[in-house]
């Protein structure tokens, strides 16, 4: 008797801070994964930086150089930054046009494709590979890309 009560204390002893130290890595997982694949994280930016740029494209290897716009208003730079956050992996290989735009947010750029209803992004890191953009973020990201 007295050894099975001693087996189940030593049991509960290791039992509950094993337990204890299992939901604290279960925690750091979850959230290293909700950081790690959100917006900013996701793309390798996980400081805002403080400036965006936007080109107007000629085609894929062509930017025109006189359309620069430099964005460093703080609101502005939330709403790229929340629309780029919002954007949906598109799966399968598509042929796409010329993009419209060049963003360039911190360390990445992205080509875009806007119009008042609907966007997508590619990462030119990584260009088979597109993100849509849901329609509320694409109609702001338009009002920001087109000033």
């Amino acid at each position: 008797m007295v050894i099975r009560t001693r087996v189940k204390q030593t049991i509960r002893r290791t039992f509950i801070p094993a337990t204890a130290v299992f939901a604290l890595f279960l925690l750091a997982v979850f959230l290293w994964n909700r950081y790690a694949y959100s917006g900013d994280a996701a793309n390798g930016n996980a400081s805002s930086p403080q400036k965006v740029t936007v080109y107007e494209m000629e085609s894929f290897s062509s930017v025109d150089n006189d359309s620069l716009i430099a964005i460093t208003d703080a609101e502005a730079i939330r709403t790229v930054r929340a629309a780029i956050g919002q954007a949906q992996k598109y799966p399968g290989i598509i042929n796409v046009v010329d993009p419209e735009y060049k963003i360039e947010f911190g360390a990445e750029t992205y080509y875009l494709w806007i119009n008042e209803n609907s966007g997508s992004l590619m990462n030119i890191k990584d260009t088979h590979t597109i993100y849509t953009l849901p329609a509320s973020s694409a109609k702001t990201l338009q009002g920001v890309v087109s000033r």
